[in-house]
C-alpha cells in the first residue's frame, strides 16, 4: 500500500530527504487519520488507545 499510494504515485522525488518527509506524513494518515476495517472502522490510533487506555500511566506510583 505504501508503495503504491505514496511512492509511484507521488514521485518523481526530488532526493531522498524529499521522500523521508512524504513517508512521515503518510505514516502519521495511516495511524492516525485512514479508517482500517479490519479494527472496526476505527484508526489505528483508536484502537490501540481503546484496547491499551492506560499505557503511559505510571503503575509504580503509590
Amino acid at each position: 500500500m505504501y508503495k503504491a499510494e505514496l511512492i509511484r504515485n507521488q514521485g518523481p522525488w526530488q532526493d531522498v530527504d524529499a521522500v523521508e518527509v512524504a513517508t512521515a506524513e503518510w505514516v502519521h494518515w495511516f495511524n492516525t487519520i485512514r479508517p482500517h476495517s479490519a479494527i472496526g472502522m476505527r484508526t489505528p490510533a483508536e484502537h490501540e488507545a481503546a484496547w491499551a487506555p492506560d499505557t503511559h500511566h505510571d503503575h509504580h506510583r503509590q
